[in-house]
């Protein structure tokens, strides 16, 4: 099946299954869509902050595990080098609740860890960073200059509490161990 009717108009750069018959996706088309795949057809569309040339292209998503946040990273400023921060809508609504600063390349990969107390984000420049869970949102914890060019995957593993693997455009794939307090490469 081809999901075409109403869809994205450029690359579709990540996306999350929901369980039954639903998927999110974000795309440098800088939306991000919430597709029916049974019914081959979008059902909804979210645009965070978008302007001229390339700010608000949608780069990376991830959901926590209890489905209340879907963290949003992308080309947020109007400049390669600049702020790039990591938007916190709640989810389902879709409503931005928080910005996560730290980044200042797009943010191009995020994971959450499997109990959702940890998430990585990885960057345009190699750099990965962490952060932990508090309420609502989440505090940078480290960050490292992880790799020579962009972070093109991350993942937590689900079986191994805290390690989380890091991949990028340069060849190399970093085995990490994360905590509340840092990470380290294993």
């Amino acid at each position: 099946m081809t999901l075409g009717a109403g869809g994205h108009t450029d690359k579709v750069t990540r996306l999350i299954p929901l369980g039954g018959a639903q998927l999110i996706n974000a795309s440098v088309d800088k939306s991000i869509r919430v597709w029916n795949w049974s019914q081959g057809r979008s059902v909804r569309g979210m645009c965070g902050e978008a302007g001229l040339g390339r700010r608000g292209e949608v780069r990376s998503l991830a959901l926590v595990p209890d489905q209340t946040q879907l963290l949003v990273g992308g080309f947020f400023d109007d400049q390669e080098k600049g702020l790039h921060p990591i938007r916190v809508y709640q989810w389902p609504a879709g409503t931005i609740q928080g910005l996560l600063h730290a980044h200042d390349r797009p943010v191009q990969s995020l994971a959450v860890s499997p109990a959702g107390d940890l998430l990585a984000s990885g960057d345009q420049r190699g750099v990965v960073r962490l952060w932990r869970k508090e309420g609502d949102t989440f505090q940078h914890v480290a960050g490292l200059e992880a790799h020579t060019t962009s972070v093109t995957s991350l993942a937590f593993d689900p079986a191994v509490s805290g390690l989380l693997v890091s991949t990028s455009s340069d060849g190399s794939a970093c085995l990490w161990q994360a905590s509340s307090t840092g990470f380290r490469q294993k």
